[in-house]
């Protein structure tokens, strides 16, 4: 199996119908994202991963024949926690799936398959994972996709200015950097609004008046100038942060679906 893993942001697909196991105990309720990176579990978001370490090593003491365990731990939009523990005991992997702190899921427990190895499959910028080997087939349908066309060292999404308005609107002015090698396509620039306890509640599309460069399709090192204004009965919400978010990357050979999401805080005007 090849070991070489390089993850810059992930996009994190479980879909997975095994059987049933017990286990004591059951602490999603309450986990917390901020929870799940101390604790070293292994924590997908929008833009790349925590603790990659902690995957990257299961993957190497795995093909030298060391026994290790890692968790994987997901969060749904109502901030449920997700657990996906993996566990090597030196000839097998065994596969816990727990969605019983998603509040939304269908049918939540605790679920519990027996594999043999990952696969490995994809490109030079796409790696598809997959349990083989499983005790039974439906844990072959676990996918774990990770991608490395963009990240936060080579895209880059600055407030460079911000001013009040008569009306009591916020105008921005802005920047996107894309210093990768891929074209950014369906762009977006969203206003994000928080809870009182920092939850994200919902995200509104700001239209975006261009300066200089291009926004729907950002070239491969290249850049983009424009400006956005936030209403006035938005602006004084507090926390209040703008989103760059773009959805597909293309260099002419590849064409793929993409989540490049970069978020800056605004500063209230006084």
């Amino acid at each position: 199996m090849n070991s070489f893993i390089k993850y810059f942001s992930v996009t994190l697909l479980f879909l997975v119908l095994i059987g049933c196991d017990s286990q004591s105990g059951f602490e999603g309720t309450g986990y917390t994202r901020e929870d799940a990176i101390k604790n070293g579990d292994v924590v997908p978001y929008d833009n790349g991963i925590s603790n990659l370490d902690v995957f990257e090593s299961f993957i190497d003491n795995m093909n030298v024949g060391i026994k290790d365990n890692m968790r994987i731990t997901e969060f749904t939009l109502e901030a449920g926690a997700i657990f996906h523990d993996l566990s090597y005991d030196g000839r097998q992997i065994i596969y816990k799936y727990d969605n019983r702190g998603d509040g939304y899921a269908g049918t939540p427990g605790l679920q519990v398959s027996y594999c043999s190895d990952f696969i490995v499959n994809g490109s030079e910028y796409r790696s598809e994972y997959s349990l083989t080997g499983c005790s039974n087939s439906s844990g072959d349908m676990f996918e774990f996709i990770t991608t490395q066309y963009t990240n936060k060292d080579n895209v880059d999404f600055n407030i460079l200015n911000q001013e009040e308005l008569s009306d009591g609107s916020v105008l921005l002015t802005a920047e996107v950097k894309n210093n990768s090698n891929f074209s950014l396509e369906i762009n977006e620039i969203n206003l994000l609004l928080f809870s009182e306890e920092g939850l994200r509640e919902e995200e509104r599309p700001l239209p975006v008046r261009i300066l200089d460069g291009m926004f729907d399709s950002i070239p491969a090192n290249d850049s983009v100038l424009f400006e956005v204004t936030v209403p006035s009965f938005y602006a004084l919400r507090v926390p209040l942060s703008i989103e760059f978010s773009s959805a597909k990357v293309t260099d002419g050979a590849i064409e793929d679906f993409h989540i490049t999401s970069i978020v800056e805080m605004i500063n209230q005007v006084d």
